[in-house]
């Protein structure tokens, strides 16, 4: 075959010439390939840089520990107050006799409250109890004596015989605010599942709750942590392994769950401390029986509608018609938020109570007597 190289010249390949325009449209097109790599297969926290929301990661999220301090160990906060307070929550039981017959096994928990075995827990635990046995989270078992038991706040003392115990920290109830972190922690079911942990948020706060043992009605902290019977007496704790609460009961409504209710960490001291003075708790009394707003037909207040003879509010000038307004400043619209503002006080101080009367708003002085024992 003839070589044709030679006629030609050598064979080369052709030459494409490249315009400043090609170059552009070659550059545009290699960044849009590289963005949508970026956005298929770069990682997720690149991605969320880019739209200016970045994401923790992970593995560097820390905790807080029962001091309020980052805990290193990255556990998450339920941990660290499980592990805080779980030393200071104890088992009770309580056997109930009648005409010599045992009649009734009680179980719930309870809260130490001293190294040297004072222990809070419900009232309904141990009404009625002839004997009380707590059990320590150590194994050992020490039977109880009741100090003091109120029926109105639900709340008792017992007292046991053991040395060196850890007493659980208490928090400030009135610093709560709703959706942050619940912890509680108590026997549900009794021995077997002793120091159960269940976490949730704070539902709510100063709900007005009539107790199912008692007609008096408290202001109580609301949490979707799950409350069982033998939660009773047990913690309900913050994020700092602070006791903000005890557990008290739990709302039982067709078709709802979630509904779990404390007593405040600060009524639960001052009950704590006067049952441990005085074996009953001692209230700030005013001598008056009020209706509701709605039961008396006004629109707001609380209705005088007959006084104790000789008691702190008839001596102070107050008469049955006059509608209270206003304790102290604090507006009272029912009996629960009424007996709120008079628990700030002790009896022999002197309050200003705010009245509606003849269409008048008048403010009177009255010195606190002391409730009768109930």
């Amino acid at each position: 075959m003839e070589d044709v190289s030679d006629f030609y010249g050598p064979i080369e390949p052709k030459r494409r010439r490249f315009s400043v325009r090609h170059l552009f449209l070659v550059a545009v097109v290699a960044a849009l390939i590289g963005a949508m790599g970026c956005a298929l297969w770069a990682p997720e926290s690149w991605v969320a840089d880019i739209r200016g929301i970045r994401q923790p990661d992970p593995l560097s999220i820390t905790s807080v520990n029962a001091s309020g301090l980052p805990n290193p160990g990255g556990e998450w906060p339920v941990v660290a107050v499980a592990e805080a307070v779980g030393p200071s929550v104890v088992g009770i039981e309580a056997q109930v006799y009648y005409g010599g017959w045992r009649v009734e096994d009680k179980g719930g928990s309870g809260v130490i409250l001293s190294a040297d075995g004072y222990i809070v827990t419900n009232n309904h635990v141990v009404e009625g109890a002839r004997k009380v046995t707590v059990a320590l989270p150590d194994g050992r078992r020490a039977e109880a004596q009741v100090i003091g038991t109120d029926v109105l706040y639900d709340l008792a003392v017992v007292k046991i015989g053991a040395l060196n115990l850890k007493p659980a920290k208490f928090g400030d109830s009135d610093a709560l605010k709703v959706g942050e972190l619940a912890v509680a922690i108590g026997n549900p079911v009794g021995p077997a599942f002793e120091r159960t942990v269940t976490a949730g948020v704070i539902s709510g706060l100063n709900r007005a709750v009539q107790l199912p043992q008692t007609d008096y009605i408290l202001e109580l902290v609301q949490t979707d942590a799950a409350i069982n019977p033998g939660n009773s007496g047990g913690p309900l704790c913050n994020a700092r392994g602070e006791v903000i609460g005890i557990n008290t009961v739990k709302i039982t409504v067709p078709n709802v769950e979630g509904m779990g209710l404390a007593i405040p960490s600060k009524t639960v001291l001052r009950v704590v401390n006067d049952l441990m003075k005085h074996g009953r708790v001692i209230r700030p009394w005013l001598g008056i029986y009020f209706l509701p707003a709605e039961e008396a037909g006004i629109s707001n207040g609380l209705l005088i509608y007959k006084l104790v003879p000789g008691g702190p509010a008839i001596r102070a000038g107050l008469k049955a018609g006059d509608v209270v307004l206003a304790v102290s400043g604090r507006e009272v619209q029912s009996l629960a938020e009424l007996r709120s503002a008079l628990d700030q006080h002790r009896p022999g101080d002197q309050i200003k109570v705010t009245v509606s009367r003849d269409g008048k708003t008048i403010e009177v002085a009255v010195t606190l007597g002391e409730a009768p024992a109930q």
